[in-house]
């Protein structure tokens, strides 16, 4: 069963009843700490770190501003492997997640910013 974002706030977030205060990325029955090269960019080394889980959709939460970028590189990457994604202000992204957990979605979830 994939986990459940209760709740969202800058520098917070809650899921499953559990609070953390670091970017995570949620999958399936995981939930991982999310650390990437450049606080503010996705390269195509993190989303081959989420790649390698095997999702069939990433939702990026871009942050609470939507301050977080994933480059043109990134995103080509991505195409190539034949990984869907989107990416929404973290707000939003995580209700996405909720609403596609069920179908193999990740959501890498930047919490800040």
């Amino acid at each position: 069963m994939a986990h459940r974002v209760n709740s969202y706030s800058f520098g917070e977030i809650v899921i499953d009843g559990k609070t953390y205060h670091h970017d995570v990325i949620i999958f399936k029955e995981k939930i991982l700490d999310w650390w990437r090269a450049e606080s503010h960019s996705v390269s195509v080394n993190d989303a081959d770190k989420i790649i390698q889980l095997k999702p069939k959709i990433i939702i990026f939460g871009l942050g609470e501003s939507g301050c977080m970028v994933i480059p043109q590189e990134t995103q080509e990457y991505l195409k190539r492997q034949k990984i869907n994604f989107i990416s929404l202000r973290t707000g939003e992204a995580y209700q996405k997640y909720n609403e596609l957990a069920e179908e193999d979605a990740a959501a890498a979830l930047h919490l800040t910013c």
